[in-house]
């Protein structure tokens, strides 16, 4: 036999307690898929600065610039583009072995948000005949 003020829950403080343990619960898990979305989207772009990196130092490398100017990379979401931009054309006019160009090169995706797109920029200096 209980005797006053010694008893237990009542009904109406358990479910109260358990509807405040659902709200907690329910806001952690949004928490946790909003943190999920964010490290996916950050890993794409990390590796889209990698692709952009890759292609870079390829093309620094040979010192021309490829003859395809944009191109798909198989087995990822990334595709790329190149565009050349000459620093000073009266230089370009100029017989030398190496010419200094202005390199634009493009890496763009799709992922959840819709089409993303980085771009990195690097002079380099390439072969005559590798201009366009």
């Amino acid at each position: 036999m209980m005797r006053g003020g010694q008893g237990g829950f009542t009904l109406v403080e358990a479910l109260v307690a358990f509807a405040i343990l659902a709200v907690m619960l329910v806001a952690g898990l949004q928490l946790a898929g909003t943190s999920l979305r964010a490290i996916d989207a950050a890993a794409t772009t990390d590796g889209a600065v990698l692709v952009a990196q890759s292609q870079m130092d390829r093309i620094v490398a040979i010192r021309a610039v490829p003859q395809e100017r944009r191109g798909q990379l198989e087995g990822t979401p990334y595709a790329w583009e190149i565009e050349i931009l000459p620093l000073d054309p009266a230089a370009l006019r100029q017989p030398q072995a190496r010419k200094p160009v202005h390199v634009r090169l493009f890496i763009t995706w799709r992922g959840r948000g819709g089409l993303s797109r980085i771009h990195l920029d690097r002079i380099v200096f390439t072969e005559e005949t590798a201009l366009p």
